[in-house]
């Protein structure tokens, strides 16, 4: 975990902030948010929304501020275990993997189709790197009926892992068999509820719509006790005004309309504020993934979740590459320090390759390195009198060493950050072992954490339990297709 005192705010002044969320304001409030779902609807006019026969629903400003003064500054979220592990608000910032990518690619770019071994390879990997602190279905398995995929890969991470969760569902359908789920490692929903390890997200339509899906899934988890998140998802050019403001006010308009609802059906609710903001590159007809455009719309959302006073959600460990190279490198470094200066509070998406097409397992293992240097930078220079060492430099004195210094010997591995992989040896020994590339170092450490590393095992009958729940919901939801 990272935290900041101080962090960078996507280039937003206070008065930058407010004219944001005046905009946001009218934009909600004249042009309003098309909501279709008439349950939705009707809530929202219950909470004072102005609700048209189109569907539009219009958000008087009083119902804005009050949604935002309901909501939770903190969300604790806990591991399957029940201990807590997330405690999202602040600047604290946490890491973890990306959700639902077709693909699966090698350290080359070579791609397949995602499996749900791929997604048991990557929940280990996972489970084992201490600096990734929840997790995903980080792709859509083609090897199960498509209907059904999501509570398999759910089913999975939650066996392999006990560390937090996020997801979402196709349908209702599968979110009451996650709920069933849930409630057979708590003991019941009621349980659940209290010490919640799982994280449900849905997507509204840019610009300013929200699908009946989508709504019926948000009202259940919403009712049901999960910590949620309304992931806005605009495209400078494409979805939302090519300016980056424009594109703020869009997400933050359709972020604040979750907002809104979720209080209104169950205030204090958890929710977390943020989204998947970027441009479309025009060039290339691509949403971005390394731009500076995505990487100051990460910034600034952050900076309005702490003006909103509740905890954000965020992206990093992306790129626009399509294989482990120097462009990746510098992108994903990039966007994972950016989140860490913002003091955004739940990251997704590290070990996303081409523009969110594609999942590589070597890339969480580069990743990890990334926000290890991270941390080491983000924790700073420590002034106290121990560090400052006036009595140690009167000591050794001048033209002394500190080598076989008391002080050296408490501090050198708290002080100085050691890479697990990053090259530091002499160019002698580095020839001489054959001038190793970074890609065989990541590719070895994948394979041996996936040959050692046994994440904590679940009780024989709860995945007894879990099975008969999941043969029951395929063969209900298989009818459906």
């Amino acid at each position: 975990m990272i935290c900041l005192e101080d962090s960078c705010s996507g280039g937003l002044t206070q008065k930058d902030v407010q004219r944001i969320h005046a905009a946001t304001l009218e934009v909600l409030e004249k042009t309003g948010v098309v909501v279709a779902h008439a349950k939705a609807r009707e809530i929202l006019s219950g909470a004072g929304c102005r609700v048209d026969g189109d569907g539009r629903v219009r958000f008087p400003p009083q119902v804005v501020e009050r949604a935002i003064e309901q909501a939770p500054e903190e969300v604790t979220i806990y591991s399957r275990l029940g201990e807590p592990r997330l405690r999202l608000g602040g600047r604290r910032v946490h890491y973890g993997t990306v959700t639902s990518l077709p693909f699966t690619a090698d350290l080359d770019g070579n791609r397949r189709a995602y499996t749900l071994e791929d997604c048991r390879e990557t929940t280990i990997l996972m489970d084992a790197l201490n600096t990734m602190e929840f997790a995903t279905a980080t792709g859509n398995s083609a090897d199960v009926p498509p209907a059904v995929s999501d509570t398999h890969e759910q089913s999975c991470i939650f066996q392999h892992s006990p560390k937090p969760v996020l997801i979402t569902t196709h349908d209702v359908e599968g979110l009451r068999t996650i709920m069933d789920i849930c409630a057979v490692y708590k003991g019941d929903m009621a349980a659940f509820k209290k010490e919640p390890f799982v994280l449900y997200c849905v997507c509204p339509i840019s610009p300013l719509k929200y699908a009946e899906s989508a709504l019926s899934k948000m009202m259940l988890a919403v009712e049901s006790g999960f910590p949620f998140i309304a992931v806005a998802a605009p495209g400078a050019g494409g979805t939302s005004p090519i300016s980056v403001a424009g594109t703020l006010v869009v997400g933050n308009a359709e972020m604040l309309c979750g907002l809104v609802l979720t209080q209104a059906i169950r205030p204090g609710a958890p929710f977390l504020y943020g989204g998947f903001m970027t441009n479309m590159d025009l060039a290339h007809m691509i949403m971005t993934h390394g731009s500076p455009e995505f990487n100051l719309l990460n910034s600034a959302q952050a900076r309005m979740a702490r003006h909103y006073g509740v905890p954000s959600f965020s992206s990093a460990g992306c790129t626009d590459a399509h294989e482990i190279d120097e462009q990746a490198g510098f992108e994903i470094g990039f966007n994972t320090l950016v989140t860490a200066l913002s003091g955004a509070n739940l990251v997704h998406a590290m070990s996303v390759l081409g523009s969110g097409t594609a999942v590589c397992k070597e890339l969480l293992i580069l990743s990890d390195e990334y926000i290890r240097f991270t941390e080491r930078f983000c924790r700073g220079v420590a002034t106290d009198d121990r560090r400052l060492a006036v009595e140690d430099i009167s000591r050794v004195g001048p033209g002394g060493s500190f080598m076989d210094s008391e002080l050296t010997l408490s501090l050198f591995r708290e002080e100085v950050w050691y890479p697990k992989l990053f090259v530091r040896d002499y160019f002698e020994k580095w020839v001489k072992e054959g001038k190793p590339r970074i890609r065989e170092r990541l590719k070895q450490e994948a394979a041996r954490i996936l040959r050692e590393h046994t994440p904590v095992p679940v009780d024989a009958d709860k995945l007894k339990a879990i099975d008969a729940i999941l043969r029951s919901s395929d063969r209900q939801r298989l009818k459906n297709v």
